[in-house]
């Protein structure tokens, strides 16, 4: 099998590691001796993260690693727990230095344990934790675990031991969360590494060209287009292409074939509606967003959004607002929201054709049809506002059409507020209005293109 979609991406695995800007910041941070919360979707590369660093890391002799998946443990009896965390740090740092006490009870066995370790048996080293799915630590344990790791890093001024001594945190977390006791200080001793989807997914398309398979030069876009740069999703419809299509010509249509008929009802949305279900503020912020258009901003300080980013739901623009965080996760929370939330079915009239008609956003009264094409429609409206001429654009395809073409229309409208030069028309307002999609731009006289190309 060429893609991995199942576990971490290892060093010697034949699929290439994606590396992103954040894999530099995260070993900068680690060999600082910081604290780090490494903090991101489900299925978002985050094992495959941390298993970079390691490989980077582990053969250094000031250093000594240790990686524990905290999701092994589950439920267990606090000694239990205790004792079998310990001992999968001490076996997996694979240092004979190390050994493990015959029992570790709990919190204040483990800050113990760790002391002993460094003071007595790596004396002079680094030691280095790797928690992963730190989400899955039992509830009852979290609030004496977590405190006590912030005890520690806290405790660097007085016992200078712990400066050898840091943790990697990796899941999909909200760090104040971990500690439940609002009588307890909250976890925020470590520096915060969000993990964002990848910027170049070439690398991995390349594995598909084989000399009986050739890949057209857009399929990568294409792909991207889809999945924008989410790692889990690119592998699965790299996957799907090389299964369907083991011989001939691969295409941009052969990419969404794969996508509409596979990658919509993937594994990874299973239990999705059901995690909406339960946090009922998560489901306002997608509905608004996906399913509205309203514009929200983007920031981690909103728990709903931040919970709707974890769960893969949602990310940032280019402007800092909040969307869906790509063209399959749009489809599949628009089918879910459905079930989530009443609907609206939205009647389109053409302008023309309204016996009233009203100025759009109360500011656009609409006079003349320009264009009709077949994915837009242009027009020449009046701004009420200012008195002058503007050019609307608007999308016919509503969210349930042509998906690539509705995240097109989205592109086109930011980079156009990016632009400003005298031969460029300049953008005035984007909005949505009855579950459709509108770009104003300044009108110029004189003619269509068209016309004057023609």
């Amino acid at each position: 099998m060429i893609f991995k979609t199942r576990g971490p991406i290892t060093h010697d695995d034949s699929v290439p590691y994606i590396r992103r800007n954040i894999d530099a910041e995260l070993t900068g941070l680690v060999k600082n001796i910081d604290y780090v919360a490494l903090i991101g979707p489900r299925l978002s590369g985050k094992t495959s993260m941390l298993m970079g660093l390691w490989q980077e890391l582990v053969d250094l002799p000031r250093y000594v690693l240790s990686y524990i998946n905290l999701s092994l443990y589950g439920k267990m009896e606090e000694s239990r727990w205790y004792t079998e965390v310990f001992n999968t740090l001490v076996s997996s740092a694979k240092t004979p230095e190390l050994f493990a006490p015959h029992t570790v009870k709990d919190a204040i066995d483990l800050r113990e344990a760790l002391l002993t370790m460094l003071e007595e048996q790596i004396p002079h080293r680094v030691m280095i934790v790797i928690l992963d799915d730190v989400e899955t630590v039992p509830i009852e344990l979290r609030t004496a675990f977590f405190a006590t790791l912030r005890e520690m890093f806290v405790s660097r001024g007085i016992e200078p031991v712990f400066r050898r001594l840091t943790f990697v945190l990796g899941g999909s977390f909200i760090p104040d969360e971990l500690i439940p006791d609002p009588s307890i200080s909250p976890f925020r001793v470590a520096e915060k590494v969000y993990l964002d989807d990848a910027t170049d997914i070439k690398p991995l398309v390349k594995l598909l060209v084989k000399p009986d398979r050739p890949v057209d030069d857009d399929v990568s876009t294409r792909i991207f287009e889809w999945t924008e740069g989410d790692l889990y999703l690119t592998q699965r419809v790299c996957e799907r292409l090389d299964h369907r299509y083991p011989t001939g010509r691969i295409t941009p249509e052969s990419v969404d074939q794969v996508v509409e008929r596979y990658l919509f009802e993937d594994d990874i949305f299973d239990g999705l509606g059901d995690k909406l279900k339960s946090h009922a503020r998560v489901i306002e912020v997608v509905h608004d967003v996906v399913q509205r258009e309203t514009s929200l901003r983007f920031t981690r300080t909103n728990r709903a959004i931040t919970h709707a980013w974890l769960m893969g739901c949602l990310k940032s623009n280019s402007y800092g607002n909040c969307i869906a965080r790509n063209s399959i996760y749009d489809h599949v929370l628009r089918d879910l929201l459905k079930t989530l939330s009443v609907q609206r079915n939205p009647v389109f009239i053409r302008p023309e054709e309204k016996k009233e008609a009203l100025p759009l956003q109360g500011r656009y009264q609409l006079e003349s049809v320009i264009k009709r094409g077949v994915l837009t429609h242009i027009y020449r409206a009046r701004d009420l506002i200012t008195g002058e001429f503007v050019v609307i654009k608007q999308l016919l395809s509503m969210r349930g059409g042509d998906i690539i073409a509705w995240r097109r229309f989205q592109r086109e409208g930011e980079a156009l507020r990016r632009l400003d030069h005298r031969n460029i028309v300049k953008y005035i307002d984007t909005f949505r209005e009855s579950e459709y999609n509108y770009i104003v731009m300044e009108y110029v006289n004189g003619g269509t293109a068209d016309g004057l190309l023609n």
